[in-house]
């Protein structure tokens, strides 16, 4: 790397986050701190498309936490639609309706929510 020396006008907020993040991240100085910001900011703006400059695998790690969110709602449905026929086959029975008779007390109630 070819360093150059320049001056800059930085807020002071954002010099002391700064500072607080070179010591986190244990860096050398303010410099490296500067050069990886603009890096970074850099590959994201000549990108437009966050999807190319984020790592692929942080994008992976994403996916996997959507999929995995996605299977478990997926079971939840599936058994919430099991124990609802099973409720529904209880009633059926214990008051000896007919599927048809069901299904329209069902229809019923589903049109008294809308």
């Amino acid at each position: 790397m070819n360093a150059m020396r320049t001056n800059i006008w930085i807020d002071e907020k954002l010099l002391k986050t700064m500072n607080l993040l070179v010591e986190k991240e244990d860096m050398k100085n303010q410099s490296e701190f500067v050069n990886r910001a603009i890096e970074f900011y850099s590959g994201y703006l000549l990108t437009q498309n966050a999807t190319k400059f984020i790592s692929n695998i942080l994008i992976g790690e994403m996916q996997g936490a959507i999929n995995s969110c996605e299977n478990r709602l997926h079971r939840r449905m599936v058994e919430n639609e099991i124990k609802t026929d099973m409720i529904l086959n209880v009633l059926r029975f214990a008051y000896r309706l007919s599927r048809e008779e069901l299904e329209t007390i069902c229809e019923q109630i589903r049109n008294e929510g809308d």
